[in-house]
């Protein structure tokens, strides 16, 4: 099992189960209770995950007003946009597939900030040689963008930013970040 899929089986774990010890998860997934933690860290960046403490009632727990979208935990991509490098696959709209060109713009991101480029300077290059930013980019193409970004097509520190912080580009799909708090009842 890779460690992409150990997460994910372990968020659906704790989705049904609500609340977990370390030993018991570790035990069940066959790894050692550090491995456990580590992913525990790592799944707490992105969902409502909470360690909790103490001898007895300590371990790990969902939030209790946190319930899944299924498409969610079936690793399926269900945002309206693909991030930046990526594009929707034509035959299966919850599916990425790599956009070589517009890949080319983030390796050179990501290598120009190993190098010790601030991400200002990134923007300034970035603009200075013509490269369009990812709403540009999908105007030209054709694809679909967001109307409400549509206005600007220079690169901006915001981008690069959400482009170097995403997950996506070290192979995790990370989803469900942001929601909108639902009034009915």
């Amino acid at each position: 099992m890779s460690l992409s899929e150990r997460r994910q089986r372990l968020l659906e774990v704790l989705c049904l189960r609500r609340h977990d010890t370390y030993d018991n998860l570790a035990h069940e997934f066959n790894v050692s209770k550090m491995t456990i933690r580590r992913d525990i860290t790592a799944l707490t960046c992105s969902y409502p995950i909470e360690t909790v403490r103490g001898r007895y009632g300590g371990g790990v727990r969902v939030k209790t007003d946190y319930l899944p979208y299924r498409k969610t935990l079936n690793a399926k991509q269900v945002s309206s946009f693909a991030p930046c490098g990526y594009i929707k696959d034509p035959k299966d709209k919850h599916q990425l597939i790599v956009d070589p060109e517009a890949a080319e713009t983030v390796k050179k991101i990501y290598e120009m900030c190993l190098q010790g480029t601030t991400k200002h300077a990134i923007v300034l290059y970035l603009n200075e040689h013509g490269i369009p930013s990812p709403t540009a980019y999908r105007i030209e193409k054709g694809l679909p963008y967001s109307p409400a970004v549509a206005d600007n097509p220079m690169w901006g520190n915001k981008i690069v930013n959400d482009i170097l912080k995403n997950l996506i580009y070290t192979g995790d799909l990370v989803q469900g970040r942001r929601r909108v708090k639902s009034y009915k009842v």
